[in-house]
């Protein structure tokens, strides 16, 4: 479905099951709602939950090639699918960028019941402008970056400025939340756990450290994430 949210036309993808618990998970950038397909189609989360993705804008079919670069319209965006759909006890689950928008959501309403952070590039002492981010935005190189990436320059280009700004917000956090990142990620590093263990309250946090994988665990470790989301729900108190 094509949804128009106060922020952004965004196309959304849902199961049709009619779930008392929602599941809505966020790809991160560059990337598109088929980074979470496979999760969509996991009989063990079709048994618990209403399973929806998107597009995020400026990627896929939610307006492509334009970029919006703010977190926080990012964050309302999601907030409005919710509305827009009517979900109810709803667990974000966000990948890489994906992640802080997630976080940023809960900032936005206490009515979240759960967050999964795969992977959240949300240290700003972390975050490099890449070389390609540069070459975007001279309009002499633009054309040679994929537009994809070009719409993944354009966010991160003042991402490190919103990272700080967000940095003390964090702890005002209270929904239950889960983190699960690979030691060997290249693209969002670990330290960016260890700013979250000091960044989000202790009491609201789980940490799981995977010492060989990647930046791209949705895709190496679905069965570990899908157990983990499925603890996170039985152990949540939801509202019926």
């Amino acid at each position: 479905m094509l949804s128009e949210t106060a922020n952004a036309k965004v196309r959304i993808i849902s199961t049709d099951n009619k779930k008392d618990l929602s599941i809505l998970f966020i790809h991160g950038a560059p990337g598109s709602a088929d980074t979470f397909y496979e999760f969509l189609k996991d009989t063990t989360l079709l048994q618990k939950a209403t399973l929806i993705t998107y597009d995020r804008p400026g990627y896929g079919y939610s307006n492509f090639g334009n970029a919006m670069p703010s977190l926080e319209k990012q964050a309302m965006v999601v907030n409005e699918i919710s509305a827009f759909m009517g979900l109810k006890n709803v667990i974000l689950v966000g990948h890489s960028y994906g992640g802080p928008i997630a976080a940023h959501a809960a900032l936005l309403t206490d009515e979240l019941h759960g967050l999964v952070l795969l992977s959240p590039a949300i240290d700003p002492d972390s975050e490099k402008y890449s070389w390609t981010g540069k070459l975007s935005e001279w309009k002499i190189t633009r054309w040679i970056i994929p537009p994809a990436f070009v719409v993944g320059a354009d966010e991160k280009r003042t991402y490190g400025e919103q990272l700080i700004a967000l940095k003390d917000k964090w702890k005002a956090i209270k929904t239950p939340t889960l983190i699960i990142h690979g030691k060997k990620d290249i693209l969002a590093p670990f330290e960016n756990m260890q700013f979250v263990k000091t960044h989000f309250p202790d009491s609201i946090l789980k940490t799981i450290a995977l010492p060989d994988e990647n930046h791209f665990i949705p895709w190496t470790k679905k069965q570990l994430i899908v157990n983990e989301i499925i603890e996170l729900v039985e152990t949540a108190q939801f509202q019926y």
